[in-house]
């Protein structure tokens, strides 16, 4: 399955609000106004709920990052805040890809909501349609890689970096880079990772000179 997720990166342009300058009562119009325009196509529309998403995905990763220095008190309340922004971002990028089921970029960002909330096997589908639509999006490999690894498949692993040696050399290097980045996050904080994938995943990537 690896194999055929190959190629370079894919960059969608970002569409803008269009630029509108409102009549003045004498019917000239008024240099320099600004009236954003409402959208106009399923598209359009689709990328306002993509940017929202994306905003409440940003809004998620301060609060995650605030979280371990915060008082005991706060926390509560800080970590109900961080499910209502990922419950947004949820909401809004599942709405995005209802109206433009081809923009890849909302499948990255529900892809990085399910993999933030490990959510690994939700995420390994998003990351995986995505990557059907979009497949030299490395941003959607690595988050396909990156849940594929969370879920223990490490002989799917390794079989999948052989076969990427073979055809294409740079996913190949980004597959190795997600591996040594688990197996330090295996070897800090073990629980919830099967010890004898772990010692098979070392032991491969010792054999690899990694």
């Amino acid at each position: 399955m690896l194999a055929v997720l190959v190629l370079g990166v894919l960059a969608l342009p970002i569409v803008r609000g269009q630029v509108a300058r409102a009549p003045s009562p004498s019917g000239n119009p008024r240099p320099f106004e600004r009236i954003e325009s409402e959208p106009s196509s399923p598209a359009e529309l689709a990328r306002m709920h993509l940017l929202s998403g994306n905003r409440e995905l940003r809004r998620a990763g301060k609060l995650t990052r605030r979280l371990p220095r915060m008082n005991e008190s706060k926390r509560p309340a800080a970590q109900a805040r961080l499910q209502q922004a990922y419950d947004q971002a949820t909401r809004e990028f599942y709405t995005a890809i209802q109206l433009s089921p081809n923009l890849s970029e909302a499948y990255r960002g529900l892809g990085a909501v399910m993999l933030s909330q490990e959510y690994f096997k939700d995420a390994l589908k998003i990351y995986a349609d995505g990557l059907r639509i979009a497949p030299q999006d490395d941003d959607l490999f690595r988050g396909w890689t990156a849940s594929l690894l969370a879920l223990d498949m490490i002989d799917d692993t390794i079989h999948g970096y052989s076969t990427l040696a073979e055809t294409n050399p740079r996913r190949a290097r980004i597959l190795m880079e997600q591996m040594r980045a688990s197996l330090q996050t295996r070897l800090e904080s073990p629980d919830g990772f099967d010890p004898s994938r772990t010692e098979s995943l070392a032991r491969w990537l010792a054999e690899q000179g990694g």
